[in-house]
């Protein structure tokens, strides 16, 4: 039974990477299971049986990409106290993982914009993935310089900015993406100085407007909920 289940993950292994492969090459709209069980030697009801779709090969992608993240800045914020290190830290990490997958994400951008794609970035399906990126910018806002009634927003905010960052590295095709390492820096030099000015007094209609805007749009549930 070993041998049998230990022959079955390394099939599976073998179809994640042959459709990440087509969907490279042929992008996903011209990928076909078909094409991903001949490049992985397999059946083509083997392929199926691991997996139902090509969205649940980019899904398994997305949960991949996101757990290695966020393992990997969990585990390094302990060693980083300041607030500005420690969203760069976050965001220059996820770049870092997707290093040789600009292609890729170029050829699944189209889906994840479909509203009616199961890989889009607000369907239910990446559910999990959203919140194990949420989970992940929470901890890096976990700190005293965030006031706690800030912190549902600031982590929503950084995952904002993330997909924009997202985008801009597909595009990106300075020299080792340069630009989308120098925006990084950029944009944390110019979120820091709103930090103070969001946690004091003056700012909590602003912040409560912000709130409101947020439930209303389905980005956070309703306190009453």
């Amino acid at each position: 039974m070993a041998k049998r289940e230990q022959r079955g993950e390394e099939t599976k292994a073998r179809i994640f990477e042959a459709a990440l492969t087509s969907f490279r090459e042929r992008g996903f709209d011209g990928t076909t299971m078909r094409h991903v069980a001949k490049a992985a030697d397999t059946s083509l009801g083997s392929a199926y049986y691991h997996f139902g779709s090509k969205e649940q090969i980019v899904l398994a992608y997305y949960e991949r990409v996101t757990r290695l993240r966020r393992d990997r800045v969990i585990e390094a914020l302990a060693d980083v106290e300041e607030l500005d290190a420690r969203i760069r830290l976050s965001l220059r990490t996820h770049f870092e993982i997707l290093d040789d997958d600009r292609r890729l994400l170029g050829a699944l951008v189209r889906s994840v914009a479909d509203p009616d794609s199961v890989v889009s970035v607000f369907s239910n399906e990446t559910s999990v993935v959203r919140e194990v990126v949420l989970e992940q910018f929470e901890a890096v806002v976990d700190v005293p310089e965030v006031p706690e009634h800030l912190r549902d927003l600031a982590v929503l905010g950084l995952w904002a900015l993330d997909l924009a960052l997202v985008l801009y590295f597909i595009w990106d095709d300075s020299p080792g993406q340069q630009r989308t390492r120098q925006l990084i820096d950029d944009a944390v030099e110019g979120l820091m100085p709103l930090v103070p000015l969001l946690a004091s007094p003056f700012a909590e209609p602003m912040i409560g407007h912000l709130a409101g805007t947020l439930v209303r749009a389905g980005l956070v549930p309703s306190p009453d909920e």
